[in-house]
């Protein structure tokens, strides 16, 4: 009798093992998609911080052109009525072709700006959506982010340089290339410095042998604490919580120089020296 309870008792509890087995794996499962929701919003809001800024940027140039088209179209109505009542003298001729000159000069000007910017920008959004592989010039690339990038935190004093070797050519994924670049560059805008702190951002990218290159990016802010260096790719892992950070930001970036660009990433700083992280990538990305 004692067997028989001592067996029905291990089957009882066996099942209850069983039970909260599959219960913790579906939590996990459950986890696991809750991350992979989270790293997706992560890659679309620094997509559209990059499209905020863009879009606030094109609308400065596009404003003057506008408002120089319609004094434009002022003093031209104005012309045809002093035409038509016979009173348009040579000096208000004059003084229509100078206008006329410096509105066309203007129009001109800030629509290829404005055109500039979308360029700029369209073929790093392209690539981020599509995430294609592709042969691409690094430096064209670069410029066309970096210049995307300032427009995002144009209202801080801060500047980014861009130093590439103009022969490097990549046969890999732009847009992942991209998004890492971006996130390294507004985890330095957030929190290497002060809003009214003025900073340098340094993207630098050379050959180191015929099948890889060293990309470095650096900034002169803050610095890292020493207790929090080694956790800045682990996932969720954030000093500004209550900010509303997330920390994922660095931690997909980490997965995305290895997982799909065959990469390694490592990051060096000290408090008050600012920070930098160093990429060695694959000049051919694994297929």
């Amino acid at each position: 009798r004692h067997e028989r309870a001592l067996a029905h008792m291990v089957t009882e509890r066996t099942a209850e093992l069983s039970v909260a087995k599959e219960r913790a794996e579906q939590t996990l499962e459950q986890l696991r998609g809750t991350q992979k929701q989270l790293v997706v919003a992560e890659k679309m809001a620094s997509l559209g911080q990059l499209v905020a800024g863009v879009a606030h940027e094109i609308n400065t140039p596009l404003g003057i052109a506008l408002t120089a088209a319609s004094v434009q179209s002022e003093q031209l109505g104005l012309l045809k009525r002093q035409l038509a009542a016979r009173e348009l003298r040579a000096s208000d001729l004059d003084q229509y072709v100078a206008t006329a000159s410096h509105a066309a000069h203007l129009v001109d000007d800030h629509l290829a700006r404005a055109a500039h910017l979308v360029r700029s920008f369209r073929q790093v959004s392209v690539d981020r959506s599509l995430d294609e592989r592709r042969r691409f010039v690094l430096l064209d690339y670069l410029r066309d982010l970096v210049e995307s990038l300032e427009v995002v935190w144009k209202r801080r004093p801060i500047q980014m340089t861009l130093d590439c070797d103009g022969a490097l050519v990549l046969d890999s994924y732009p847009g992942t290339l991209g998004q890492i670049i971006t996130t390294l560059a507004q985890n330095a805008v957030l929190h290497a410095y002060d809003p009214d702190v003025p900073g340098i951002l340094r993207l630098q990218a050379r050959a180191l042998d015929a099948e890889s290159i060293e990309l470095s990016f650096a900034d002169d802010g803050k610095g890292i604490a020493s207790e929090d260096l080694p956790r800045v790719f682990e996932p969720f892992f954030t000093t500004r919580r209550s900010e509303g950070c997330v920390g994922l930001g660095l931690h997909v970036a980490f997965n995305q120089v290895h997982a799909r660009l065959g990469g390694h990433i490592e990051v060096h700083s000290s408090p008050g020296l600012g920070t930098r992280f160093l990429m060695r990538l694959p000049i051919s990305a694994p297929a």
